[in-house]
């Protein structure tokens, strides 16, 4: 333990209290790309080790709640073949044990990708999550190899051999915002259809200078995006925004499962520390001690072990804000939030529009598989 950085006080994992819904599991640092606007030491050689794994799973998988989605990224998993197959089998081994329902997606840059991993993929049952910026002036622009090339030709490429062999249903695309892009943003997502994707989640890049300008832009693309997803579920072919899901479902209504942090947002560090942030934004150690809420090895810090859920509380109202303090990762902040109300929007509009008709019925329950099994043999 180091004496100029003390470490506060860890309590036991177990019991834990609260319903994991989904969990993040970054367990490599490693990547073929120098993204500019990931903080990850690509060459520190960090690699989630496979105890700290299976114990990360099985505090998603035991907490209460009978359905979970497990999210794997670094880095480049694909980089760390055996982790993710080992990480994968406990995961379905206590999928069958606890008699739950998993979902699991794995994320990539689809530089790596072989053969293998996709058969791997299929006979696994894992959704693959391809990270895109859009078209290949705004992908090139920030997403480049180690000589500082693009790498949208070299994507695009493995993107035709993968929907060669994994139907679109078992797809999704994680659509990188920067706000140089913003102005962009309804065109690459309309990039991202055209290579054959319907699922899409938007990646808002934060530990950027967002201007009123780019909040702006986005906010009038992301008002066109939304047109086009609601007009979907009449013309024939269905569009989805991975944000939506959990507003789609009902029984994450309650402020409880909506609000905690713990329910959709923890993940696990490649060193084993817990966190609520996206890992890939946090830059150096330091920002890595300050966001931490536990690891483990030994467990949760007290506040986030012991409590509970209690919307009068002033312990749980103050949670979140306390927390996310690091001036670096606001920026973006208030784009984040867009792409929230956004998607709140979205499911209101559809859900008034199309009540009582079949085609809804039949796009929630598409939206109810892709969040809840994820995968089509």
């Amino acid at each position: 333990m180091s004496q100029t950085h003390p470490q506060p006080n860890i309590m036991s994992i177990e019991p834990f209290n609260k319903e994991i819904r989904r969990f993040k599991l970054a367990i490599n640092s490693g990547c073929p790309l120098r993204c500019e606007y990931c903080f990850l030491d690509k060459d520190a050689g960090e690699v989630l080790s496979a105890e700290f794994t299976r114990k990360a799973l099985d505090l998603t998988l035991e907490s209460p709640g009978n359905r979970k989605k497990i999210l794997i990224y670094g880095g480049e998993p694909f980089l760390e073949f055996p982790l993710l197959q080992y990480a994968v089998a406990h995961a379905r081994q206590r999928e069958r044990t606890l008699g739950k329902t998993v979902s699991i997606s794995v994320a990539t840059s689809a530089i790596a990708i072989k053969s293998e991993h996709l058969d791997w993929l299929k006979h696994e049952r894992v959704q693959l999550a391809i990270s895109l910026d859009g078209d290949k002036s705004s992908h090139d622009r920030f997403r480049l190899a180690k000589n500082g090339t693009g790498t949208f030709d070299r994507i695009r490429a493995n993107l035709d051999f993968i929907f060669s062999r994994l139907p679109a249903r078992n797809l999704i695309a994680l659509l990188g915002v920067h706000p140089d892009n913003a102005k962009n943003f309804a065109l690459n997502y309309s990039s991202i259809l055209g290579m054959g994707f319907d699922a899409v989640n938007i990646e808002v890049i934060h530990g950027v200078p967002w201007s009123r300008e780019n909040i702006e832009n986005f906010k009038d693309n992301l008002l066109d995006v939304a047109t086009k997803i609601v007009q979907s579920i009449n013309a024939g072919r269905f569009l989805f925004l991975e944000s939506t899901y959990h507003e789609f479902d009902d029984s994450a209504s309650l402020p409880q499962k909506r609000l905690c942090p713990a329910y959709s947002y923890l993940e696990i560090f490649p060193n084993g520390d817990y966190s609520f942030y996206p890992f890939p934004f946090i830059a150096g150690l330091q920002d890595r001690r300050h966001v931490r809420v536990g690891n483990a090895r030994e467990g949760f810090l007290p506040r986030y072990k012991d409590c509970s859920f209690n919307a009068a509380s002033a312990q749980c109202r103050g949670c979140i804000p306390e927390y996310y303090t690091i001036k670096s990762l606001q920026q973006g902040g208030e784009a984040y939030d867009l792409r929230a109300r956004i998607s709140t929007v979205i499911v209101k509009e559809i859900l008034t529009r199309y009540q009582g008709l079949d085609a809804l019925k039949k796009y929630l329950a598409e939206v109810s598989w892709r969040d809840n099994s994820g995968f089509s043999q």
